[in-house]
């Protein structure tokens, strides 16, 4: 259980790429269409670069439970 519970903290790694990606291509554009400064920080910040510990992961109670599911089904097929 508990390398589900990692897994599951630390899910954001997956996508944390792409994101990023995102934000350095819409910076330029949101630069050029106005006046206003902004870092991009600023003006997309994502949750995981601040404290991670005190970060909201906005995760609903209905997806702990599909979660929790899931992990249950894989321990279930995996512990041959």
């Amino acid at each position: 259980m508990y390398e589900i519970r990692a897994a599951i903290r630390y899910e954001y790694y997956a996508h944390k790429d792409s994101w990023e990606q995102a934000r350095f291509i819409a910076y330029p554009i949101y630069q050029y269409g106005t006046k206003q400064k902004l870092n991009m920080n600023e003006l997309l910040p994502f949750y995981w670069e601040g404290d991670v510990e005190k970060a909201s992961t906005g995760i609903t109670k209905e997806e702990i439970e599909r979660l929790q599911r899931k992990a249950q089904t894989y321990l279930k097929n995996n512990s041959k």
